[in-house]
């Protein structure tokens, strides 16, 4: 069963993305930007079927119960309650990415040979 997180209205009185002011003249616009963009995640994840991640799914849809019409706070607040900020960065540490590493370095960089090795 999947929710639609743009189903309902937000509240003009509701949470506020951060850097902006209430009111602003952009801050409407920033809103919905955030909120589009966390409708995109969170369906993307709930559109998965895998029984592995099915408890985590339950969990986003019950965040988005939580808060309808507001997809980036629902969104926010699962991945608060997935676990600590230093469980995550260690995670992330563990994937190393390809696109370089914390000190700086790519450890998928090649260099050339030197051309008076090669002679």
């Amino acid at each position: 069963m999947s929710m639609d997180p743009l189903a309902a209205p937000a509240c003009a009185d509701g949470p506020q993305p951060a850097g902006t002011m209430p009111g602003g003249p952009d801050a409407d616009i920033v809103a919905e930007n955030i909120r589009r963009q966390a409708a995109v995640i969170i369906e993307a994840v709930l559109s998965r079927t895998t029984p592995e991640e099915a408890a985590v799914r339950d969990r986003l849809r019950g965040h988005l119960a939580a808060n309808p019409g507001h997809p980036e706070v629902a969104l926010a607040e699962h991945l608060m309650s997935l676990g600590s900020l230093d469980t995550f960065t260690a995670s992330v540490q563990e994937m190393r990415l390809p696109a370089g590493q914390p000190d700086g370095t790519n450890e998928y960089e090649t260099t050339a040979p030197d051309v008076a090795e090669s002679a």
